[in-house]
């Protein structure tokens, strides 16, 4: 009873904490607590990219002059796993500075004086933008993303050994983006915001069935978005000081965190409301997303990575319904003719005929009954 364990690191670490006063023990719960209700409100609403830039961003910024350089940024990449190399993250790194002038607060600061070449006096020549903020850094990463995944997306005929930023355009992310929201008034150019009626109409309602959603519904939606966004660089309707706006990069956030559910939230909270409600739950089960998970106990790939028992603790936590064991024998164990104890062999769970390690079949089952008894 005085034993508290915390995991971390995606639930394949713990730390075990000994607090034998009772009042103590529970302070340091309820905080714990406090923490996670806060964390898990905030954070479906951040990309992993957004995400992992968060946790990486303090560890290299080590001037801590909130921007980032080259090199920097070549850290983050790797740390990330981003998939290109040096050379090109380079490429991109210069290719964005030649396109992203320096923003309006930072003029005055790069503006310095040198003589000019008359010797006739001073003129002020601003100095080239050599480091990224974090929605520039933000905006490159996401760029690259959708470079890697353009050529992956385009018929054989048409790949390319070099990424183009035209190929940017065809992630199924931004077609849906431009399918639904179309183009500017030029209609040539992409929109790059747009308004919470706009996300109603064309997204909430027409793209997504949700037709007891209000435009009160969007107007939060796209306001917890833009809470979240670490940059502050809150954008605002020129018609409408007082009306926010959604940015591409938020769009794309909101699509890939768990409110965008594939369950309809009034369906949900209330059967009654629907005209199908009676039948929705009735369907055979292969007309339903069910939240799997394979290779379960691999920490890393399924050649020579290893095998954990926590693997299943962290599937369980993040809602899988249905977990993997590879089941083979073990070592037998010996007979025991004065027990009466016939040789056995305890079944392990291990990727077959790889250098996968080997953990106990009957470890893993004992993780999902204290699971299950837990959260029953």
């Amino acid at each position: 009873s005085s034993l508290v364990t915390i995991f971390h690191h995606g639930y394949t670490e713990t730390l075990n904490l000994i607090i034998e006063n009772q009042q103590h023990r529970q302070a340091v719960v309820a905080s714990i607590q406090k923490l996670l209700q806060v964390y898990q409100t905030v954070v479906p609403c951040i990309s992993s990219t957004s995400l992992l830039l968060r946790y990486i961003w303090y560890d290299v910024d080590l001037d801590r002059n909130a921007q980032i350089s080259k090199q920097e940024f070549q850290k983050i990449c790797t740390r990330i796993n981003l998939g290109k190399t040096a050379y090109a993250i380079a490429d991109s790194f210069d290719d964005f500075l030649l396109t992203h002038p320096l923003n309006a607060t930072n003029k005055k600061r790069f503006s310095l004086p040198v003589l000019n070449s008359a010797n006739t006096g001073f003129s002020f020549r601003r100095k080239k933008k050599t480091e990224l903020t974090y929605g520039e850094c933000m905006q490159l990463l996401q760029q690259i993303r959708d470079d890697i995944w353009s050529p992956l997306l385009q018929p054989k005929t048409k790949m390319k050994k070099t990424l183009s930023k035209q190929t940017a355009a065809t992630t199924p992310r931004i077609n849906l983006w431009d399918n639904l929201f179309g183009m500017q008034e030029d209609n040539i150019t992409p929109k790059l915001t747009v308004t919470p009626d706009e996300v109603w109409q064309q997204f909430l309602i027409k793209c997504q069935s949700e037709e007891t959603s209000t435009l009160e519904d969007a107007i939060h939606l796209v306001q917890s978005l833009q809470d979240v966004d670490l940059d502050n660089s809150i954008i605002r309707s020129p018609k409408d000081s007082s009306s926010v706006l959604l940015t591409k990069a938020q769009f794309e956030e909101f699509l890939l965190s768990k409110y965008n559910s594939a369950y309809d939230p009034a369906l949900l909270n209330d059967p009654t409301t629907t005209r199908h409600a009676d039948d929705y739950f009735k369907k055979p089960i292969s007309q339903y997303w069910i939240n799997t998970s394979h290779n379960t106990y691999l920490t890393g790939d399924q050649i020579q990575s290893k095998s954990s028992v926590q693997a299943y603790s962290l599937a369980l936590f993040r809602g899988c319904k249905c977990l993997e064991l590879d089941c083979w024998d073990g070592a037998s164990s010996p007979a025991n003719e004065k027990k009466k104890i016939a040789a056995t062999h305890q079944p392990v769970v291990f990727h077959g005929h790889t250098f996968t390690s080997k953990i106990s079949f009957r470890s893993i089952l004992e993780v999902v009954q204290n699971y299950v008894q837990a959260n029953p």
